[in-house]
C-alpha cells in the first residue's frame, strides 16, 4: 500500500510541486488580509456574565473605546481648556469630567460623592471616548494627536492605548524577529546536515506549510491573536523539521545501496511515512489539548498549530521529495562533514551507568515536581504587557503616586430609579468598595430626562440600560477586591433580572477562576492524549508511562527553574509549556525507544541500548537545536512580554528534553526492559536466541 502510494507521489512529483507554487496565490491572499487581534478579552468565553455586560457596556455606553487623560498639577480652568482643545481632536467623539455634571468652581469638599472619580491627588482624571474600536485607523491617529497635544505633566493611559501600543510593537518586530529566527535555524541545519543546500530545501519545504496554515486563518475565520501570530511560523518550522530530516537521512541511506534516484526515493518515502505521521500525531495531540482550554487563546494557538503540523506533513511527503531529487547533484556537490560532537561514546556510558543515572532520574523528579507545584502563577493582564511601553511607564508612576484604584460595573435593565438608589447604597456598604457613581446619584430621581446633560445621560443611561461605576479600594487582583466581588455577585445580583457585573477588573477575575481550573485539566488531557496514542503504537501498557513520565520530568524541571529563582510564570505560559513541549519532544523518546525495540530483535539489552542512543543521539541532537533556535530568535527579538517569556521556555525546554531523552530515557528502557517483555504485545522476548 506505501509503495504504491510513495511511486505515485514519485511519479508525479512535477505536479505536485506546481500545485503547490500555485496554492501559494491564495495563501499569500489570506495572510496579507488576515486579522491580527490584540484585546485578549475577545477570547473570554460569551456565556460568562461580565462578558454580556462587558459587550452590553460597549454596545450601548461606548466603552470598548474609551482612555483616561491623568493631568499633574494644574488649575481646574486650565483642565477645562484642556478638555475642550482634546473634544477638537478628530475621532474622539466625548471628553467626560467633573464640569459635565457640576460647577467645577464649587469646592470639591461639597461634592465629594461626584469628584471621587475625577481626582487622585493633585491629579484629574479626563476620560476620553472614541468612536471606534482600538483596531480603527482613526483612534490610532485619534491617540497619537492626542499624544502630541499633551505635555509633559499629562499622560494618557488605559488599556485601548496600550493595546494600541503593543500593535505597533508587534508590527515593527515581526519580519526582524522571523529573520532572525529563520536565520539561527540556518545556522544549525548548516552545521548538523551534511550538505550546504538541504537546509534551504526544508525552508522551502515547511515555508509553504507556514504560508498555507497562517493563509487559511483569513479563510476559516478571519483573525488570529497577536500571541500566536508571533510564534506560529517560528514554532511550527521548530517543531517540524523532524519530518523533513527523516525523509532525508533514510534517502541518502537507499541512495547508498546503489538505488536510482526515483526507486531510491520510493523506498525511502514508503518506509518513512509511518513513522512522519505517528510521530505528527502526539504533537497534534498536544495542540490540540491546549485548544481545548475555557479561555480561548489556547483555541487560537493550539487549532492553529495543529492544522499546521499536520500541513507541514503533506508539505513534507508531497513536495520534499520532489525537491530532494531536483536537487540531488546540487546537494553531492555541497556535502561536507556535519560538525557535530562524537556520540560514540555515549551508548556506552548509559549502559554502564544505568543504575546511577536511574537513581539521579528519581533524584532530579523530586524537587523538579515540588517546585512545578508551588510556582507562583501570574493572571495579571498588565503584567503580559512591556512594560517599556508609554501608557504602563505612565500607569506605574499613576499607581505608585496616587494609589490608583480599580473599577467595576454593575449593568442593570428596566429596574426603577428607587431600585437603582438602593443598588447603589447597599453596595457602597460591601467592604473593598470605595464609592459608586450611577444615574440617580448623580442628578437625582425627580430630575425629568430632558434636564440631564447628554454627557451623563450617555455614560449612565441608554435604552433602559443604567450603568453604574463603581470604585474599589484596592487593586483588582487583591483578596478583598475578589471578596468584593463575591459578595456582589451572591447578594446584589439577581438571576430572575437583568443584571451584569462586568468591567476590567471583573473579567480579569473571572479569567482567573478559569485559568485556575485549565491549569490542571489541560495538563490531564494532553498527557492521556499522548500516552494513548504511544500505548496504540507500541502496543503496551508500561512504555507510554515511561516515555510521557520522562518528558513530564524535563518539563517540571524547566518549570521549577522560576520557583527557585524566586519568579513567577504568566498563566498562559504555564498551560502551554506543558502541552507543548510534551507534543514536540516526546517524539526523541519514541525515536529512542523504536530504535532500541528494532535493535532488540538481534542484540542483548546492553549492546542494543548502547546502539541506539548512538545512533538516535544526532537526529535528536539536530532536532532539539533547530526548535531552540527558532524560540530564541524569537526571544530575542520580541519585546511583547508573553511572547518573549513562551518562547525563551520552550527553547529552554527543548534542551532540557534532548538530555533527559540521551541520557535519562536509555538507562531506563535499559533496566525496565523485563517489564516491556511482560506488558507489550510487540515487544522483543528476552528468550529470543539471537538476544
Amino acid at each position: 500500500m506505501m509503495q504504491k502510494f510513495a511511486t505515485f507521489v514519485v511519479r508525479n512529483r512535477i505536479l505536485f510541486l506546481a500545485l503547490a507554487l500555485l496554492l501559494c496565490i491564495p495563501a499569500a491572499y489570506g495572510v496579507a488580509n488576515v486579522a491580527i487581534e490584540y484585546d485578549l478579552l475577545t477570547y473570554l468565553p460569551n456565556s460568562l456574565n461580565s462578558i454580556q455586560g462587558l459587550n452590553i457596556l460597549n454596545r450601548e455606553f461606548g466603552f470598548s473605546s474609551t482612555a483616561n487623560v491623568v493631568v499633574r498639577d494644574c488649575p481646574e480652568w486650565q483642565v477645562q481648556e484642556l478638555k475642550q482643545c482634546l473634544e477638537q481632536v478628530e475621532g474622539v467623539s466625548g471628553v467626560f469630567w467633573l464640569s459635565d455634571i457640576s460647577d467645577y468652581t464649587i469646592p470639591k469638599e461639597y461634592q465629594q460623592d461626584m469628584v471621587d472619580q475625577f481626582y487622585r491627588g493633585d491629579a484629574t482624571i479626563l476620560q476620553v471616548a472614541f468612536p471606534t474600536g482600538s483596531s480603527s485607523p482613526e483612534t490610532r491617529k485619534a491617540v497619537n494627536e492626542i499624544k502630541g497635544v499633551l505635555t509633559e505633566n499629562q499622560d494618557i493611559i488605559g488599556t485601548m492605548v496600550t493595546t494600541l501600543e503593543v500593535q505597533e510593537v508587534s508590527e515593527k518586530e515581526k519580519i526582524p524577529m522571523l529573520l532572525v529566527a529563520v536565520a539561527l535555524v540556518i545556522g544549525v541545519l548548516l552545521i548538523t546536515m551534511p550538505s550546504v543546500i538541504t537546509p534551504f530545501l526544508f525552508l522551502l519545504t515547511l515555508g509553504l506549510s507556514i504560508l498555507y496554515n497562517m493563509g487559511l486563518v483569513y479563510f476559516m475565520g478571519g483573525r488570529m491573536s497577536y500571541i500566536t501570530s508571533s510564534v506560529v511560523a517560528a514554532l511550527q518550522l521548530g517543531v517540524t523539521m523532524d519530518y523533513c530530516i527523516f525523509l532525508l537521512h533514510r534517502f541518502e541511506e537507499e541512495t547508498s545501496r546503489g538505488l536510482n534516484l526515483e526507486d531510491a526515493m520510493v523506498k525511502a518515502l514508503s518506509r518513512t511515512i509511518t513513522a512522519i505521521i505517528s510521530s505528527s500525531l502526539t504533537t497534534v495531540a498536544g495542540f490540540i489539548a491546549l485548544g481545548l482550554m475555557k479561555v480561548e487563546i489556547g483555541a487560537d494557538l493550539g487549532f492553529t498549530m495543529a492544522r499546521g503540523v499536520f500541513i507541514s506533513v503533506i508539505t513534507t511527503i508531497f513536495v520534499l521529495p520532489s525537491l530532494l531529487i531536483v536537487c540531488a547533484p546540487l546537494i553531492k556537490k555541497l556535502r561536507h562533514r556535519p560538525l557535530l560532537p562524537a556520540f560514540s561514546r555515549l551508548g556506552r556510558m548509559v549502559s554502564r551507568f544505568r543504575i546511577p543515572i536511574f537513581i539521579l532520574l528519581i533524584m532530579i523528579a523530586i524537587p523538579a515536581w515540588y517546585g512545578q507545584s508551588n510556582l507562583e502563577v501570574s493572571y495579571d493582564m498588565e503584567r503580559s504587557f512591556p512594560q517599556s511601553l508609554p501608557s504602563m511607564q505612565a500607569l506605574s508612576r499613576f499607581r505608585e503616586k496616587y494609589d490608583l484604584a480599580d473599577s467595576a460595573n454593575l449593568i442593570t435593565k428596566g429596574l426603577e430609579p428607587w431600585e437603582t438608589l438602593a443598588l447603589d447604597q447597599q453596595i457602597r456598604s460591601i467592604p473593598g468598595i470605595r464609592s459608586t457613581s450611577s444615574f440617580f446619584s448623580l442628578v437625582g430621581s425627580g430630575i425629568p430626562d430632558i434636564f440631564v446633560p447628554s454627557a451623563v445621560s450617555d455614560r449612565f443611561y441608554s435604552n433602559d440600560y443604567y450603568n453604574m461605576s463603581i470604585t474599589l479600594q484596592e487593586k483588582s487582583n487583591s483578596p478583598v477586591s475578589e471578596a468584593a466581588y463575591e459578595e456582589i455577585r451572591q447578594s446584589v445580583i439577581k438571576p430572575d433580572q437583568e443584571m451584569y457585573l462586568t468591567g476590567q477588573a471583573i473579567i480579569d477575575y473571572d479569567m482567573r477562576q478559569l485559568c485556575k481550573k485549565d491549569l490542571t485539566f489541560i495538563d490531564w488531557i494532553s498527557v492521556l492524549a499522548v500516552g494513548l496514542i504511544i500505548a496504540l503504537a507500541f502496543r503496551s501498557l508500561s512504555i507510554p508511562v515511561l516515555l510521557v513520565f520522562i518528558i513530564q520530568v524535563a518539563i517540571w524541571i524547566n518549570k521549577s527553574f522560576a520557583f527557585y529563582a524566586g519568579n513567577n510564570m504568566y498563566y498562559f505560559s504555564v498551560i502551554a509549556l506543558g502541552t507543548i513541549q510534551l507534543g514536540a519532544t516526546v517524539d526523541y523518546a519514541i525515536l529512542m525507544t523504536t530504535r532500541f525495540q528494532e535493535e532488540r530483535l538481534n542484540y542483548p539489552p546492553r549492546v542494543a541500548i548502547t546502539r541506539a542512543t548512538n545512533e538516535c543521539a544526532s537526529s535528536i541532537f539536530t532536532s532539539a537545536l533547530t526548535l531552540c533556535a527558532a524560540m530564541i530568535g524569537i526571544g530575542l527579538m520580541n519585546s511583547l512580554t508573553l511572547v518573549k517569556e513562551l518562547a525563551m521556555l520552550l527553547a529552554r525546554g527543548s534542551i532540557i528534553s534532548m538530555l533527559a531523552v540521551s541520557i535519562l530515557l536509555p538507562a531506563a528502557l535499559l533496566l525496565l526492559d523485563p517489564v516491556f517483555s511482560i506488558t507489550s504485545l510487540k515487544w522483543p522476548s528476552r528468550k529470543n536466541p539471537k538476544a
